[in-house]
């Protein structure tokens, strides 16, 4: 039975002592008040549609080309194109020139490794969208290899 006393009294202060822990201060808590904040606002984002300017992009594509004497061939393109647009206003002109890459085969031996354009771009400007772009002219060469030692090369209006 004792023991039974020593453990009740043991539990009683740590009771007690516990409670005075999480016991507040009898007084009630000083709290200053924050100085306020103004509040801040973020700049307007302006959307101008300024097209003016250089431009670089990477492309995928497909090619089908016909040649003299009923050849034919097909195939994937990838390539680069750099261009600049100038803005006039309602309107936009510019140039871009791009290079692709391919191995169409017309026959074995014979097949267009490259293809390069020089444009002549105009279209409407609608503000933010460029609303569609003509392609007045294009001047485009494409390299044709042979497996002997003479190349075709030839220039062609699109």
């Amino acid at each position: 039975m004792q023991r039974n006393q020593i453990l009740f009294l043991g539990l009683a202060v740590s009771a007690g002592l516990t409670s005075a822990a999480i016991a507040g201060s009898p007084e009630a808590p000083l709290i200053e008040p924050a100085a306020p904040v103004a509040p801040v606002e973020a700049a307007p984002v302006t959307l101008n549609g300024d097209w003016t300017g250089f431009y670089a992009g990477l492309q995928l594509g497909y090619l089908d080309a016909d040649a003299t004497g009923g050849l034919e061939a097909d195939d994937t393109t990838y390539g680069i194109h750099l261009g600049y647009d100038y803005d006039f206003g309602q309107f936009v002109l510019g140039g871009e020139l791009d290079y692709d890459a391919t191995s169409a085969e017309f026959a074995p031996g014979v097949e267009i490794d490259s293809v390069t354009r020089a444009k002549l771009r105009f279209g409407y400007d609608a503000g933010v969208f460029r609303q569609g772009h003509l392609e007045a002219y294009a001047l485009t060469r494409a390299r044709m290899v042979e497996s002997q030692p003479n190349r075709v090369q030839g220039l062609a209006p699109v």
